[in-house]
């Protein structure tokens, strides 16, 4: 009844009657829209400012808090030729924290963060809003974050592209969510041609028909400031509020706002009713009958009418179908009267199947004794006395209360309209409320939507085989005379383009200069031949790229998405950057004093601090051992001729992979390659020079006690490790499915069963021609030993095959989806094809991936056990007993 009373309150906190009103009327609002307001004795104030947004300050000195909300006068059903695409949604996603021409997306959320604010944004049929709270001294900030956000926004492709993942992810979701299936098929039912029929966040097909420029043209059409309400609410002095508002939105440029014009609803004509299935124990039933918008003088009797049948548990409905009749769970009513189409007085209920026709009929008996009785007096004080503590007690904190004043500001124009909405209350008398009955309340007016649980056939929970079939890579390869081996795929669902190298390197190949690789990728972005680091900074700009070096254990790179407009000047900058580069010595400085802020701060991530000191122990004198930014010692001696030099030995074509993957015309884009990579050096790498590490066996480190390394923590971080499998070995699937087998038992164990560890995590980590499997958990020093017997209990348990054949099936399904989920983009897929065919492992080995995980059997984790889990090193840091005593987590 909570939520119920919730939602009508938050119905009638924007409810507005425009229209004339009738005369003498007690029961209508005068609604007057002002651009101005001022009442100092109430702290509330509007001003509308010259580029026509509206800004509300409302004072409130209960708490030192401030919450700013911004509202924007579009949802889904003013997107015109978009309808049903999801955009006003998918604007949101993408503008909430997202990078600006002020701020990178890391950096506005690290400023949140330092200032503590709670920021959050949603969208609806009639519009979307961005709202953060904070404490008080912090409002600048807040107004600085979100006129960034309404005026700045970049629309970062990459950001644009994973806010595109997580939305389908919501699509699959809500088809599943029981109340927003319920209420899809009432909006279906009930409406014929209004556009409250789309679902806020769109279809699936329509959806991923979007791009970059259709969500900017719609943004530029409808994020205009006089389509804006800004409220700020809170410990604030309300005229330098306002003049703080000024100063932030005021900068926002002021454009024509088109009108929308929405399709009218015809008149309803006979009773309407539709039914469906979804998970759930209980039935749903959902009647309503269609009443009035906010325009209409009906709409404050509609509300009065529907709080006697269904508010609270003194309420008609309640007292007869809970109560005495027992027909249902619970039962409740609420008057949707939005400002853009009638709304619909609903009576909802949860009851058992068999009990639906009775309780339909219960309903209209209740409301049949409205229609010929007049309702008591005391009756009727008690539901607007209910009323009012309700909306008192829903508008407690600022933020409630100054987003109701927002929310009436941007339907009716008068901040003022609460107050006479609770005047208006008090005007609706017994025989208006038995007049609203007969006129709304009736059959013909009627549409009764009907939510039923599923059927179910067969076991329950049973899912269907895992029957998974190879899927065509669409990738081309091919190899150009200097040996770059290149792979093109065309993806036209967006008009983006992922194009990245990789080339064996990183820590592997560093050689006596731990870092080198790491150092030299960060310095190709830093100026070439033709180029400055600036100049390279605006032509990426300009083109709206990103591009961002990698280096790793094996390998180094460059990544780089561009507009499909810009393929070719953005592949003639990346080319550039990777053939070219300058190596100045003044940039070689600055880029080589970033790397050494970075080791020093190593020891600050307690993860990075234990790997570190595990790779130490693990693989001592070999390459493995080094941390990819290298120590400072050697960092410091690296110079400009080294960083040359390993460039010119390891960026050749021999040694190097090429994917350009998105909405590419494949000639084209191979005449492209050519003319940008045609000249690239062959060169020759020997792969096979560097000898791996030994196994973990008796007499490795770790193994007979653990190794300790004191650090400044109060918690201890451990790493047990094992052999593991090298990159391309044929029982990669097996060892897939074995990991997230391990991680689950290990939760249940550590963190399930016992609440020993903050963090569990078990991982292969595979190297050439080697591989670790590990065991990472972080727990304090008086649950260690329960830590550590657990574990070796839960390994033991796996060597004796102790596991479940719902245990392997959960994870080899889990695994399948893991792998499906992490290819989504094309940049994913890119990266994935490029390292495998670099590997030598084949750049279509992950397109029958999910197959060979689905065919992993007992048989074969067994084998793999048998052949990995042999002697298992420890490795931990823990709290240091004496002042100073730290390892070398950051030497």
């Amino acid at each position: 009844m909570k939520t119920r009373i919730i939602i009508m309150l938050l119905v009638i906190a924007t409810a507005a009657s425009l229209a004339s009103c009738k005369a003498g009327d007690p029961a209508v609002i005068n609604v007057k829209p002002v651009g101005e307001y001022a009442d100092e004795s109430r702290g509330l104030y509007l001003r509308t400012l010259e580029n026509g947004l509206r800004v509300v300050v409302k004072e409130n000195h209960v708490a030192p808090v401030v919450h700013v909300y911004l509202v924007v006068k579009t949802g889904s059903m003013h997107e015109e030729e978009y309808l049903g695409y999801g955009m006003s949604h998918i604007i949101e996603h993408v503008m909430s924290g997202g990078t600006t021409i002020h701020r990178t997306e890391e950096e506005t959320k690290k400023l949140l963060q330092s200032i503590g604010a709670a920021s959050n944004a949603y969208t609806t049929s009639y519009c979307t809003a961005y709202h953060m709270t904070t404490t008080a001294r912090y409002l600048d900030q807040a107004l600085d974050v979100i006129s960034d956000y309404m005026g700045y926004c970049t629309f970062d492709k990459k950001e644009l592209e994973r806010e595109f993942g997580v939305i389908l992810k919501e699509i699959a979701k809500d088809e599943e969510e029981p109340n927003r299936i319920m209420w899809k098929l009432f909006l279906d039912t009930a409406y014929d041609v209004h556009p409250i029929r789309y679902p806020t966040i769109g279809y699936r097909e329509k959806f991923l028909r979007l791009n970059r420029e259709d969500i900017i043209k719609y943004y530029n059409r409808r994020y205009v400031p006089r389509n804006m309400v800004l409220a700020i609410g809170g410990d604030v002095d309300a005229k330098k509020a306002l003049e703080k508002a000024a100063k932030f939105f005021g900068r926002l440029e002021d454009r024509p706002l088109k009108k929308v014009v929405l399709a009218g609803e015809p008149k309803k004509i006979g009773k309407r009713y539709a039914e469906g299935e979804a998970a759930i124990k209980m039935a749903m039933l959902r009647m309503g009958f269609r009443t009035t918008d906010l325009f209409h003088p009906d709409m404050v009797k509609t509300d009065i009418l529907s709080a006697i049948l269904g508010a609270g548990k003194s309420s008609r409905l309640y007292r007869r179908l809970v109560e005495e009749k027992q027909l249902v769970e619970n039962i409740g009513s609420g008057n949707w009267t939005p400002e853009y189409v009638h709304g619909h007085l609903t009576v909802y209920a949860t009851l058992k199947v068999e009990n639906l026709d009775a309780a339909q009929k219960e309903v209209m008996d209740v409301i049949e004794d409205l229609k010929k009785n007049l309702v008591k007096q005391e009756e009727l004080d008690r539901v607007r006395t209910y009323l009012r503590a309700m909306r008192l007690m829903y508008r407690q904190t600022a933020e409630k209360e100054v987003q109701s004043i927002a929310g009436d500001v941007r339907s009716t124009g008068d901040p003022l309209f609460d107050s006479k909405y609770l005047k208006a209350m008090d005007g609706v008398t017994p025989e208006m409320v038995r007049d609203m009955a007969r006129k709304y309340l009736n059959e013909d007016n009627l549409t009764t939507v009907v939510l039923k649980p599923k059927t179910v056939t067969g076991p329950k929970n049973e899912l269907p085989p895992l029957d998974v079939k190879k899927k065509e890579s669409g990738i081309i390869k091919y190899t150009l005379k200097n040996g770059l081996t290149v792979l093109l795929k065309r993806n036209p669902e967006l008009p983006l383009v992922s194009m990245q190298t990789y080339s064996r390197g990183g820590v592997l190949f560093d050689g006596d200069k731990p870092g080198l690789s790491n150092f030299m990728a960060n310095m190709l972005m830093r100026g070439t031949s033709g180029k400055n680091a600036e100049e390279i900074t605006n032509t990426l700009e300009s083109m709206g790229g990103e591009m961002k070096p990698v280096s790793g254990n094996n390998t180094f790179g460059m990544e780089m998405t561009v507009l499909r407009k810009d393929l070719e000047p953005g592949l003639d900058l990346f080319a550039d950057v990777l053939l070219r580069p300058a190596f100045d010595k003044k940039e070689v400085e600055r880029v080589r004093k970033n790397i050494l802020f970075e080791i020093d701060n190593l020891s600050n991530n307690w993860i990075e601090e234990i790997r570190y000191n595990f790779r130490k122990t693990r693989f001592g004198g070999h390459p493995y051992a080094n941390h990819r930014l290298g120590n400072k010692e050697s960092v410091g001696k690296i110079s400009s001729k080294d960083l040359k030099d390993f460039h010119e030995k390891y960026f050749v074509g021999s040694n190097t992979v090429l994917a350009i993957f998105g909405d590419i015309d494949i000639e084209e884009t191979k005449a492209l390659v050519a003319q940008k990579f045609g000249a690239m050096s062959e060169g020759a790498v020997n792969h096979k020079a560097i000898a791996p590490p030994p196994p973990i066996g008796k007499g490795a480190k770790g193994v007979e006690s653990p190794v300790v390394i004191p650090v400044k923590r109060k918690s201890i971080s451990v790493i047990l490790a094992t052999n593991g499998l090298p990159i391309g070995d044929e029982s990669g699937p097996d060892m897939t499915v074995l990991k997230l087998m391990f991680d689950s038992r290990l939760h249940e164990a550590l963190r399930g069963r016992n609440d020993y560890v903050y963090l569990v995590w078990a991982y292969n980590s595979p190297g050439f021609n080697t591989g670790t499997f590990q065991i990472l958990a972080q727990t304090t020093p008086d649950k260690y030993d329960a830590v550590i017997r657990e574990i070796r209990s839960e390994i033991e348990k796996m060597k004796k095959g102790e596991f479940t054949d719902e245990e392997l099936e959960n994870a080899k399904r889990r695994a399948v989806s893991y792998v499906e989920l992490g290819s989504q983009t094309n940049a994913d897929q890119a990266g994935i094809a490029a390292l495998n065919e670099l590997y030598g492992i084949g750049f279509d080995y992950m397109a029958e991936y999910p197959t060979r995980l689905a065919k992993v059997s007992r048989e074969d984790i067994m084998k793999l056990i048998n052949r990995c889990f042999g002697e298992w090193m420890i490795v931990e840091t823990r709290p240091a007993e004496k002042a100073g005593e730290t390892g070398p987590a950051a030497e």
